[in-house]
């Protein structure tokens, strides 16, 4: 036990950057972990650690063993995880990065809902629209909105949305309604930040043809909500997903632009690092999203609307 406590401390060293990290990690003392480090140092006979004031970094020796400990550590991590798995019952931490208008909107009320199903998990959520590294930042999950996601990542796909162009009844009385996408040069619009074509959007006739229109922004948001309350308020057209407006849609406090061209659609995915020994906790989590997004609330009101 006090080799695996050793190994453990070692590596959360390395990991956290510094031993008051990892003591902060591990929920124990900075003393308890510079004492096991001595330790294993004195055990085997080497330097590990280069320590300075400033600076925190591994020898060639502890770059080789760390390599091992890490190995070491995962296998045991995917013992208890298949364990787990045969006996059925998920525990432990998930660390889970959302987008924010999605994540208050669609996935805040799930939480506690897949919390009581298993109650040996625990969560943390984080909210932001900035695509976060899972690796390095050290999520479980994360749930993106995007037209593809990245190779090295292994991706479930929840649902669909389709972005679409609108504005208010008041915006509209007060500047025209456009009728073609070019159109959109003579209009103020509120632009997203995080959109990947910026402030060119696109648009395809019903022949398939492709008009990309460079807009003039006069506000940029790296929030959905941001830009949706400005349009609310009369100040411009706006380009955001279904999910988002499809309220404001449904009740006539937003009205839908240019219905004759298509615009982007997204995809809605849980992404996660690996299919390999995916931990119960996490497989049990995706399998839930899963479920819940079958028939999105924001699908309905599509279809009442086009009824």
């Amino acid at each position: 036990m006090n080799k695996f406590m050793e190994m453990q401390a070692f590596v959360a060293v390395v990991n956290n950057g510094s031993f008051v990290a990892a003591a902060e990690a591990l929920n124990t003392s900075k003393a308890a972990i510079s004492r096991q480090i001595s330790e294993l140092e004195q055990r085997l006979g080497v330097r590990l650690l280069h320590r300075t004031t400033r600076k925190l970094s591994m020898t060639d020796e502890g770059q080789l063993f760390y390599v091992r400990c890490t190995d070491l550590l995962q296998g045991l991590d995917e013992a208890e995880s298949e364990l787990n798995f045969r006996t059925g019952e998920a525990q432990g931490q998930i660390r889970i990065s959302a987008p924010v208008t999605f994540g208050i909107t669609h996935l805040a009320s799930l939480w506690g809902m897949f919390l009581q199903q298993h109650p040996k998990v625990s969560m943390e959520v984080t909210l932001s629209d900035r695509t976060v590294d899972l690796v390095e930042d050290g999520f479980d999950l994360a749930v993106r909105i995007a037209r593809t996601t990245h190779p090295t990542f292994v991706a479930r796909k929840l649902a669909t949305t389709k972005i679409i162009l609108c504005a208010s009844p008041g915006y509209l009385a007060q500047r025209g309604t456009p009728q073609k996408p070019q159109d959109l040069i003579d209009h103020n619009v509120i632009s997203y930040t995080y959109w990947s074509s910026k402030d060119e959007w696109e648009f395809t006739d019903v022949n398939g043809k492709t008009e990309v229109v460079k807009t003039k922004s006069r506000l940029h948001a790296n929030s959905g909500d941001t830009c949706m309350a400005a349009a609310l308020q009369d100040q411009g057209i706006i380009l955001q997903p279904d999910f988002l407006v499809y309220e404001a849609l449904r009740t006539g406090k937003l009205v839908q632009l240019l219905m004759q061209y298509e615009t982007a659609e997204l995809g809605i995915y849980a992404v996660y690092a690996s299919r390999r020994q995916l931990p119960l906790k996490l497989r049990y989590l995706i399998d839930f999203l899963v479920d819940k997004f079958r028939k999105p609330s924001w699908y309905a009101a599509a279809s009442e609307l086009c009824d």
